[in-house]
């Protein structure tokens, strides 16, 4: 390989002043402000022009500036939750089914949208409108969540059809 005289004299003379430039840094005094004008120089480059204030949970945003006019955050007890951990990250559109103390579980609610409390994720809360809010609110809060399709549209709360029974007594006939 064959160099031309040009690139070899710019080689020699590049060697020759970086020689002499490091044999003049060998002191202690010019190593360190040196390093610390470099440190400074690349730590200047890499920062973020776009960089918003970094804030924790503590002082973001409270979580009721995300709830929408008219609807309410009701926080309930989830039996399954263990489960659901699996299964949803932060929010997912879910039926209720209410436990009592018998044993029996009914419906509660069909298609409401259960978000993890972002201050403590073993927390849930259902997100309902304030007429929906009032029938999960009797009873006791523990529900079992089933999660449904996120393209579930519209949300019910069930309602207890209380049954009568008219008993028509006749004077003059025995009970």
């Amino acid at each position: 390989m064959t160099t031309s005289t040009s690139d070899w004299s710019f080689k020699k003379m590049f060697r020759d002043n970086f020689l002499k430039v490091t044999q003049k840094l060998q002191t202690r005094d010019y190593v360190v402000p040196v390093v610390a004008l470099l440190l400074g120089v690349v730590l200047w480059l890499n920062q973020d022009d776009s960089k918003q204030p970094v804030t924790t949970a503590s002082e973001g945003s409270p979580i009721d500036t995300y709830i929408p006019l008219g609807y309410q955050l009701i926080p309930i007890t989830v039996v399954n939750r263990e489960a659901l951990d699996s299964l949803i990250s932060d929010r997912a559109i879910v039926d209720l089914y209410r436990n009592d103390q018998m044993g029996k579980t009914e419906k509660a609610a069909a298609g409401v949208r259960l978000i993890r409390a972002p201050l403590n994720p073993r927390q849930f809360a259902v997100l309902v409108t304030e007429k929906e809010g009032e029938g999960l609110l009797r009873g006791t809060d523990e529900f079992t969540v089933v999660v449904q399709n996120r393209n579930f549209r519209g949300s019910t709360i069930e309602r207890k059809k209380i049954q009568r029974r008219i008993e028509i007594v006749h004077e003059g006939d025995a009970p």
